[in-house]
């Protein structure tokens, strides 16, 4: 039974391009797919956690959880809904991206752990031996070339607007 359950979550989007939704619903098919799987995600950290008696990993598990579909779902909603060009969504989604990729961790740590840090106040170029440095440089250099990258992304779609 738990691989007819793990193979719905892997063939759902299959399955759901072939049904014949009522006319309101038949644009939504990414929107019910992205929530099927939010919801599996959720469900099977509950299952697991529950089964195991692992109330902590529960709590863990789900802030983890909630921090990752919150940036799949604006990602999502600025690529589906934002009313503007692809160039300006690419632009939003790529800056969107590289914010989350840089302070996921702090986040994450600020919630789960109850501490404030910032990992990009670790910077220092010169070393790379210190994991401490190495993350932070890392998340430094996505946030400058992403930043970068999205800006002119941005200032392409703006220009040529139509």
């Amino acid at each position: 039974m738990d691989n007819i359950s793990n193979l719905t979550v892997v063939f759902f989007p299959l399955v759901i391009r072939n049904i014949t939704l009522p006319p309101i619903l038949s644009d939504k098919k990414a929107l019910i797919t992205l929530a099927w799987d939010t919801l599996w995600l959720f469900l099977t950290i509950f299952e697991v956690c529950n089964h195991s008696g692992d109330r902590e990993g529960m709590r863990a598990g789900y802030i983890a959880a909630f921090i990752l579909m919150a940036g799949v779902w604006l990602v999502f909603w600025v690529a589906r809904y934002l009313p503007v060009n692809g160039w300006i969504k690419a632009g939003t989604i790529l800056i969107i991206s590289c914010i989350w990729m840089a302070f996921t961790n702090d986040v994450y740590a600020y919630f789960a752990e109850h501490k404030k840090q910032l990992t990009i106040l670790s910077t220092h170029f010169s070393d790379w031996t210190n994991h401490i440095c190495v993350n932070a440089n890392v998340c430094t250099l996505i946030l400058i070339f992403g930043g970068i990258a999205g800006g002119g992304l941005l200032v392409y779609g703006m220009i040529n607007r139509k």
